[in-house]
């Protein structure tokens, strides 16, 4: 969980907080790692099903957004990263 959060430049709460449901829903799997306070996350066979399901809309809607904004599109895009990347540690 540290690794991903601080990966996703995100608050390890706040994780915690969005990894839950998808854990609920049996998405992901956590398992205590080889310390009891590290949990390790998984994605599940039915979160690689929902997985697959959902990347074909995903870049659907990339190309969507590509189109409609030109090259507005990918100054956002590169604009994101670059806040992304600033805010790593």
């Amino acid at each position: 969980m540290r690794d991903l959060s601080a990966s996703l430049v995100v608050d390890e709460t706040a994780l915690n907080r969005s990894v839950r449901p998808l854990h609920d829903k049996g998405w992901i799997a956590i398992r205590t790692g080889r310390d009891r306070r590290e949990r390790m996350l998984s994605i599940t066979p039915a979160g690689r099903a929902l997985l697959a399901e959902a990347e074909p809309l995903w870049l659907a809607a990339q190309q969507r957004m590509s189109h409609e904004l030109g090259a507005r599109w990918d100054i956002l895009v590169r604009s994101l990263r670059e806040v992304t990347e600033s805010a790593a540690p």
